[in-house]
Parts: structure tokens; C-alpha cells; sequence
């Protein structure tokens, strides 16, 4: 995070454009805000150096920070390491997991992937003052020749949910909404088994667990808003990876109304990344109390599911009054929600 620091030692008639924090570690709380710049945080999925793979805590801090109007993207990358960034380093990981010694992508591979991702970004945060995949729609699971998972961020998005809100969801069919929270405190995280990276440092941050069991099971969010002027709804999302049945992806509707009653209907890919199982087990561990507990092997970070809004010409966007989530598994799930924004 020192590189969102140098701002404030630059040369006279020099400036930062933009920000790229690779496999980032947390050390010391933040000086906020921070920098207005674009800013891109990888994290390998199999980091045996940062293993809370801090920069999901960074990233979670930005997006808090109100006075960030900047873009932002955190990019989980799968079957990498700490190490194979780095030339200079051709060692695993120090505390590496045996079992994923033989996941990992070689390390040229995940070199080359950094290679393109930087070129890329600082082309976009010279030329456009956004990050690589501000503008993308679809969100692929796929960059550079490597598979990803993506969360994406607008400081200048309309936010029109977020689980720490007060406002209910409401449930029908075999739904269900809880609140959770995701904590590094053990006596606050109540999320169990699903395995997210470290909560944010500023303690913890809160979801939305949605289960169900059936077709016929849907919530409806209260995210009323005016988003004439936005191109694309995210959804800050995970699927519980600990249900196998997730393994083909799980099918999707969106259903938005506006405040006439009229909707508009928007099914969502089930290979998309944000509905995608994270391949891991349950495995068994010492909590920090000594006791035994559970936990999947596999972090499942949040992704940003995005629906582009211009292919939805039926209802009325100045007056939304609420999005509704249609599950199409028949053996029933649950997922994470964290927010719902409209993006510029």
C-alpha cells in the first residue's frame, strides 16, 4: 500500500495517475482518503505469503472511503502464488499448501499475466483516468489467459443497497435472508464455513445470506433509485461453495420494476463468474479459541455480477423501485449479497 502512499512525495510537476497493488500485504492502518486515482489490487488465489490475502481488506477500505470518486478493481487471481510474480523468487511460497503445488499455473504464465494487465492499466488510467475493467461488460471469468474472478467499483456509482442497510428483504417460496457478518474477529464473524478473505480492517463488514430450496424461491430488494444516467447495475455477490450443486453454475433471473408496476426481466449466464462454484472441501481446523471448527479450503471471494442497462428499454429508470433475484435450482443454494450500485 506504500505505492498509494508516493503521492505525497512526488517531484515538483509530477502527479499519479493511477495505482497497482500486487499481492499486498497490510501492515500499519491507512492514512484516509486515499489517492483519487485508478487503482487495480491483485490477489493470487493460492498466496502462501499474505494467506489472508490482505488485498481484499484494502479494497474494502477504498470503496468505504466517501471521498473516493475514482474507480477501482480487485482481481482475484486463480492458481497463482506469492512467488511467480517475481523473477527473482523461484521457491514456493513459504507457507504454501501442499495440495495446491499442483494447481498452480506455471509461473511464466502468471508473469505474463501481470505483464498484459499492467500495459493495460496504464494505458487506461493515462488515457481514460479509469482502471482496466471499469467500462467491461460482461465481466469475464477469463483475462489474459488466465481465469479470474472480478469485483469492480465506481466512487461515483449510485448505490442503491448494501447489507448494512436496515431495509428487509422480502422473501417468498422457500427463501430465506439472514444478516452475517464477515469479521478477522472470531467472536463477530458469524459467516462459518464460507471461506472470504480476512474481514475488512475496519472490523468487519456486513451480508446478506439468501438460501432457498426450490424453484419456485425469490427475494425482493428494496433498490429504489433514479439511474437514468448509469450504463450497468452491480451486484456484489458469492455463491456458497460449499454446496457441490453449484459445480455447473447456478441459473439466475433478475427481475427490475420501476415505480408503474412495469418490469423488466434480464435471465443472468449461470457460467458467469459470479455464479460459479469455487472447487475446494471442507476441511478441519483449530479456531483461535483451540476448539476444532470447519472451514472450505478455498477462499471464495466477493464478485461483481454486472447487467448492462441499456438493453433494458421497458421500464421506467428514473423511477426503480426494486430488484427482485429468481433462483432456478431445484436442489436450492445460498449466496452472499453485499451491495447493489448502478455505475456511470
Amino acid at each position: 500500500m506504500d505505492v498509494l502512499e508516493c503521492a505525497k512525495s512526488l517531484p515538483d510537476g509530477m502527479q499519479l495517475a493511477g495505482a497497482v497493488c500486487v499481492a499486498p500485504a497490510t501492515y500499519k492502518e491507512w492514512e484516509i482518503p486515499f489517492p483519487n486515482v485508478p487503482v487495480g489490487i491483485i490477489i493470487p488465489q493460492m498466496d502462501g505469503d499474505v494467506i489472508s490475502l490482505d488485498g481484499s481488506d484494502i479494497y474494502e477500505d477504498l470503496i468505504a472511503d466517501t471521498q473516493y470518486t475514482s474507480t477501482a478493481e480487485l482481481i482475484c487471481l486463480k492458481n497463482a502464488n506469492h512467488a511467480y510474480f517475481n523473477t527473482q523468487l523461484t521457491q514456493p511460497d513459504l507457507n504454501h499448501e501442499e495440495a495446491n503445488l499442483a494447481k498452480l499455473m506455471p509461473a511464466q504464465q502468471q508473469r505474463d499475466f501481470l505483464a498484459g494487465y499492467l500495459t493495460d492499466f496504464v494505458k487506461s488510467a493515462v488515457t481514460t483516468g479509469q482502471s482496466v475493467f471499469a467500462s467491461a461488460s460482461p465481466l469475464e471469468s477469463s483475462a489474459y489467459g488466465c481465469d479470474v474472478l472480478l469485483r469492480v467499483h465506481s466512487g461515483t456509482a449510485k448505490m442503491l443497497y448494501t447489507a448494512e442497510s436496515d431495509d428487509l428483504l422480502t422473501c417468498a417460496g422457500s427463501a430465506a435472508a439472514t444478516r452475517e457478518i464477515a469479521s478477522y474477529l472470531p467472536d463477530q464473524n458469524t459467516v462459518e464455513t464460507f471461506k472470504l478473505p480476512d474481514g475488512s480492517s475496519l472490523g468487519r463488514y456486513d451480508l446478506q445470506r439468501i438460501v432457498w430450496s426450490g424453484t419456485d424461491s425469490h427475494v425482493t430488494i428494496p433498490a429504489a433509485g433514479d439511474i437514468t444516467v448509469c450504463r450497468f447495475l452491480d451486484i456484489d455477490m458469492a455463491l456458497d461453495s460449499t454446496d457441490s450443486q453449484n459445480s455447473g453454475g447456478q441459473p439466475l433471473t433478475l427481475l427490475l420494476t420501476d415505480a408503474d408496476g412495469k418490469t423488466a426481466q434480464s435471465a443472468i449466464d449461470p457460467s458467469a463468474a459470479a455464479l460459479l462454484w469455487q472447487e475446494g472441501e471442507l476441511t478441519e481446523k483449530t479456531g483461535w479459541d483451540g476448539n476444532p471448527t470447519q472451514e472450505y479450503s478455498t477462499f471464495t471471494p466477493l464478485v461483481t455480477m454486472r447487467l448492462d442497462l441499456s438493453k433494458l428499454d421497458s421500464i421506467d429508470l428514473s423511477r426503480l423501485a426494486n430488484l427482485q433475484m429468481s433462483f432456478g435450482s431445484s436442489g436450492g443454494d445460498s449466496m452472499m449479497l453485499r451491495s447493489i450500485s448502478a455505475a456511470a
